[in-house]
Order: C-alpha cells, then sequence, then structure tokens
C-alpha cells in the first residue's frame, strides 16, 4: 500500500514538473510582454476590435463561422479571449491564454498515452515529447486559435480511444474483419456523444477540425484493413474512394497552403529526437493486431507523407501520433539502456560510475527535445524592432482611425496589430471574413496581384491608378523594398510626401493632387550642355541618326 501511494506522488510529481516546463518554455517568446508572431497581432486586434464595437461586427455566414470558405475564421476562439478580457481587464490575458491551452493539451495527451498503452512511463514519455515538438511549441506560445484547436483535438482523440477500448473484439483489430466490422459502431455511445459535443465547439473555433476529420478517415481506413486482405479488390476501391474523397474535402474545404518543404524541416518542426523515435516506435508496433497502434502507424505516416507537399499536415498534426509512438520507443531505450551488460561495471579512478553514465546518457536524450522546445520558442518567433515600434507610435499619433495602409504581406501584420488600422492585403484576406462575408479565392488573388503590381510596377501612372482604386493613403515600407518598383518613386515623386523615416521603416502620405510638379527642365544642345549630348550621342542608341533628337523631358535630378 505504501509503495503504491509513493508511486501514484511520484508520477504526479513527473507530471507537475513535466506541465510547468510546458508553460515556462512558451512564456519564452513573450519575455518581454510583447506579443510575438504574426498572427497573434491580427488575433489580439480582432478581440480589442470586439471589445470597442461589440460581438455584433461578427459575420452572420454560417460557412464562413465553421471555416469552409478560403478566408474566414471562426470566432469562438476571440470570443472567448474578448470574455477573458472584460473579466480580468489586463492586456496579460493575451499571453498566458496559449500557454496554458498548451499545457492542459499535453496533459491530455498523457491521457490519451496512458490509455492506448495502458503504462505509465510510456505515458510519461509521450507526453513530454509531444510538450517540445518544435512547431507544437510555436502554435501554443502566441495568441492565435489553433492553440484551442489543437486542445479539442487532444480531447476528441482521448474521447475516441475510450470508446475504442469499449468495441467488441478490441484489441484484435483481425476480430472486425468483413462483416465483423460493424463491431466498430458497437462501442459505448456516452464517449461518442462527448467527442461530438467538442467537435461541435471546435466547428467554431478553429479549421483544424478538417484534420481530426482526415484522421478519422484514416480511422476508418485501418479498421477495414483486414478485410481488405480477404477481399483486395473490393476494398481497394473503398480505399480509392476514401482518397478521392479527402482530396476533394481539402479541396472544398480550406486554403491550405500547398508550400513544399524540404527533408530538413521534418526534424526542425517535429523534433530531431521526437523524429527518430517516433520511426522507431513505428517499427516495434508494426506486427500489433491492436487497432490504435496501427491507427498511429497509419496517421503518421499519411500525415507526413502530405506534410512534404502542404506544411500544415505536418506541423503539429504529425507529431500526434509520432510522439505516442515516441514516446513507446522511448521507454524500450530506457529499458534496454538500464539493463545493457555494456553498463554493468564501468570504473572511473577505481569508482564505479556505471549509475552515473545511465542516467547522464537518460539526461542526455531528455534535455535534447527540451533544448530544442525552448530554442524554437526563443528565435522562431519574431517581435518588432525598436524601430518599427517607433513608427507605429507614429501612425497611431498621426493617422486617422480609418486610414488604409499599404505595407508587404510580412510587414501587415505587426502593422495592424499595433496601430489598429488597415491594410488593404490583410483586410481582404481575414477580416471580411470574419466580419462579413469571406471573399472568394479570385477576389484575393486580384487583390494580391493589384499590392505585388504596385510594388514591383516602374511605371508612376499605373502605381497612382492602383492606389487609388485601393483607396490607400498611406504607405508603409521596410528600407528593403526601396529598391524597386514603387519604392523607388517614394523619395523623388511629389504624390509621396515623406512622413517618418527610421533605420528600418518609412511612413509615406500619398497626395492624389500634389500642389508641386516634378523638377524638369530641358536640355539645349547648342548651349553648355552641347558637348555632353554629343558625348552621350557617341555611346547610347537612345537617339536615331539623321533625326534631330528630341531632348524634352529629361530630368536632371
Amino acid at each position: 500500500m505504501v509503495s503504491l501511494i509513493a508511486k501514484i506522488h511520484r508520477r504526479r510529481a513527473y507530471l507537475t514538473v513535466i506541465a510547468i516546463m510546458t508553460f515556462i518554455v512558451r512564456l519564452i517568446p513573450s519575455r518581454n510582454f510583447t506579443l510575438a508572431g504574426n498572427d497573434a497581432y491580427i488575433h489580439h486586434d480582432i478581440v480589442m476590435r470586439i471589445a470597442r464595437e461589440g460581438l455584433g461586427i461578427i459575420g452572420h455566414d454560417i460557412p464562413s463561422l465553421m471555416g469552409l470558405k478560403a478566408y474566414a475564421y471562426p470566432p469562438l476562439f476571440h470570443v472567448m479571449g474578448y470574455g477573458l478580457y472584460l473579466l480580468f481587464r489586463s492586456e496579460l490575458v493575451f499571453f498566458f491564454i496559449s500557454p496554458l491551452l498548451g499545457t492542459a493539451t499535453v496533459l491530455v495527451i498523457y491521457k490519451v498515452a496512458r490509455e492506448t498503452f495502458e503504462r505509465e512511463e510510456v505515458a510519461l514519455l509521450s507526453a513530454f515529447l509531444f510538450s517540445m515538438v518544435p512547431s507544437f511549441v510555436a502554435r501554443t506560445s502566441v495568441f492565435i486559435p489553433e492553440s484551442m484547436g489543437l486542445l479539442l483535438t487532444s480531447g476528441i482523440l482521448y474521447m475516441l480511444v475510450k470508446y475504442l477500448k469499449t468495441t467488441p473484439g478490441y484489441p484484435d483489430i483481425d476480430k472486425f474483419e468483413l462483416k465483423a466490422f460493424s463491431n466498430l459502431f458497437r462501442g459505448d455511445l456516452r464517449y461518442i456523444l462527448g467527442g461530438l459535443a467538442l467537435f461541435v465547439i471546435y466547428l467554431f473555433t478553429h479549421r483544424g477540425w478538417v484534420f481530426l476529420l482526415i484522421a478519422l478517415l484514416l480511422l476508418a481506413v485501418t479498421f477495414l484493413t483486414p478485410s481488405f486482405r480477404k477481399r483486395p479488390l473490393e476494398f481497394g476501391l473503398i480505399f480509392l474512394l476514401i482518397g478521392a474523397g479527402i482530396i476533394e474535402f481539402i479541396t472544398f474545404a480550406a486554403r491550405f497552403q500547398s508550400v513544399p518543404v524540404t527533408i530538413l524541416g521534418f526534424p526542425k518542426w517535429m523534433g530531431v529526437l521526437q523524429l527518430i523515435l517516433g520511426i522507431y516506435g513505428a517499427s516495434l508496433l508494426l506486427r500489433s493486431k491492436n487497432p490504435i497502434h496501427r491507427f498511429l502507424i497509419i496517421w503518421a505516416t499519411a500525415f507526413m507523407i502530405i506534410g512534404t507537399y502542404s506544411f500544415r499536415f505536418r506541423d503539429p498534426y504529425a507529431a500526434i501520433p509520432l510522439s505516442l509512438m515516441g514516446g513507446y520507443a522511448f521507454s524500450e531505450v530506457k529499458g534496454r539502456l538500464y539493463a545493457s551488460k555494456r553498463f554493468k561495471s564501468y570504473s572511473i579512478m577505481k569508482r564505479d560510475v556505471k549509475p552515473f553514465l545511465r542516467t547522464g546518457i537518460f539526461a542526455l536524450l531528455v534535455l535534447m527535445p527540451l533544448a530544442q522546445g525552448a530554442a524554437i520558442a526563443y528565435t522562431g518567433v519574431t517581435t518588432p524592432s525598436p524601430q518599427q515600434n517607433a513608427a507605429f507610435r507614429w501612425i497611431n499619433d498621426n493617422t486617422p482611425q480609418d486610414a488604409v495602409f499599404l505595407s508587404a504581406i510580412e510587414d501587415s501584420y505587426s502593422l495592424i496589430g499595433n496601430t489598429h488600422r488597415r491594410d488593404v492585403l490583410l483586410w481582404k484576406t481575414v477580416y471580411e471574413g470574419f466580419m462579413g462575408s469571406a471573399p472568394s479565392l479570385k477576389e484575393n488573388t486580384m487583390t494580391r496581384d493589384e499590392v505585388s503590381a504596385i510594388f514591383q510596377s516602374s511605371i508612376p501612372s499605373e502605381t497612382s491608378y492602383l492606389l487609388e482604386r485601393n483607396n490607400i493613403s498611406y504607405i508603409y515600407i521596410s528600407k528593403s523594398m526601396h529598391m524597386k518598383g514603387i519604392g523607388l518613386q517614394l523619395p523623388v515623386d511629389p504624390h509621396f510626401k515623406t512622413c517618418f523615416v527610421s533605420g528600418d521603416v518609412s511612413v509615406y502620405r500619398y497626395i492624389k493632387n500634389p500642389g508641386i510638379q516634378s523638377n524638369y527642365s530641358s536640355i539645349t544642345v547648342n548651349g553648355e550642355d552641347g558637348k555632353v549630348v554629343e558625348f552621350i550621342e557617341k555611346f547610347w542608341n537612345g537617339y536615331s541618326q539623321g533625326t534631330e533628337p528630341s531632348h524634352q523631358g529629361v530630368s536632371t535630378l
């Protein structure tokens, strides 16, 4: 009895340490109490707009509220943030919500692993590995809806595992063969109802529910694999239909970023140790007849393959099954490490250091994911520079609340979040879908093309037309953008009045009808410029031979 109580206390102590480390690492990006990460600025700005203008600004289009439209955002996370902000009346809410949600997610993953493998050590190691997955750290360190979505994903996964364990035939997947597949629907419905309740909340929180549905389809595929061995033709067609349905669903449901990733992105964002142990764990579980074990293998494999095309599948949804299998492998590695005969006796200066050596190796393995997670939290989330903050203060003090800005997409997030002004591109991409009717992919592409044309164009008339078409009154531009397009026009064209200049960024005001004209003058060929013109004519074919060249309108700047 005493040993049992001690074991429970030890388990709680380990879990508490994991939870504390999880929370502290996620506070690193906000160490200066400034919002970190581009998306955090947008979601913070939306909450503050709700606080100023009320819940009525949220759109009423159901597909948009569920995130089914291409550029629409479910509002429940923002409503929760608004409620907590009203309750505490402190900006600290925006720094603590996501780390707390991330910590809660890790605790649920611990419960999932414990139910799946029924071993305390595996559950603790799985929870620890997942807590330090770099992409998971990045998404639960900043104020974004995905932090709440991941908690709901883990909660639904826990309900699913509990349900599967109540189905007739579990844990032998062969007992779900052919007609026995119906056993899958004979479990305890309480867990299904609990999962459905969480799923309804998920629908209005974050579009990550799409990834969860795809994982559920893969679960169905897992339970169909015994039948495939008996009737490969019929069930092969079913698998093809499921695959086609997944592709069609992805196309319909959301604007997944089809950005191919390099192989280096996998250890960077999934974790070096998590990736190694996860793959090793999959190899250990490959012969298991437990359907949940097979589901984890299929889930991780499918999402990692699709993740080479769209990183959203990899980060961090593929890391969930990978970390669970990694915890199982970590436990096996630990057991073999402490049972290895190589460390039976190892002396240094006639002193047996065997216990310290084993513990040191295990501690090194533990420190690897901890160090990588902390490093991503420190370096992987961007914050504005002092020069940018100075520009934001100037904008807040000197521009109208309804001013429309032009800026590059990488600058738009912090610009809107710190000034609460409007930006052409992000307003179309985010705010229209949240507050009204979401733009179509065609409309958004058109806006992107027009913004790109403004930044790239060297034709002043085209630039002015597009600026006026989008009702732009200010331009916010970083120093790297001054080398081309509109960046070359801003310092010299009287249509742009210099308002603020710092080492990193500049702010210009667009004037439709400037009071001054460009400094143009004519060159007199027979005057003091004659020899210069004659010299240029010898080397530059801009002048035609045998005709009098026109020199009107050549700038002396």
